[in-house]
């Protein structure tokens, strides 16, 4: 449980720097997370545990490089149309 909150602490700590919503639901996750394995059985706890992992790491990071890919995409379409740019 004591993970799973300094897990959701640094998630809502850069979520706040950075303004990502979707960062501050990987908290919520992770708080959740904590509230299961302290409630709940061992069992109970793990699953949940697994669950915010999967979320917060894999599926919040295949978003990332969904959007920096797109963001990257509509720089390079940007320079195309408005031609290089020289200092």
């Amino acid at each position: 449980a004591a993970d799973a909150v300094m897990l959701g602490m640094a998630n809502a700590s850069s979520s706040m720097i950075l303004r990502w919503k979707l960062q501050f639901g990987c908290a919520i996750a992770w708080w959740v997370a904590a509230a299961v394995a302290l409630f709940g059985t061992v069992a109970q706890g793990s699953v949940a545990f697994l669950i915010a992992i999967f979320l917060c790491q894999i599926v919040f990071g295949i978003y990332m490089m969904f959007s920096e890919a797109r963001k990257r995409g509509s720089r390079r379409n940007r320079m195309v149309q408005e031609g290089p740019s020289h200092a």
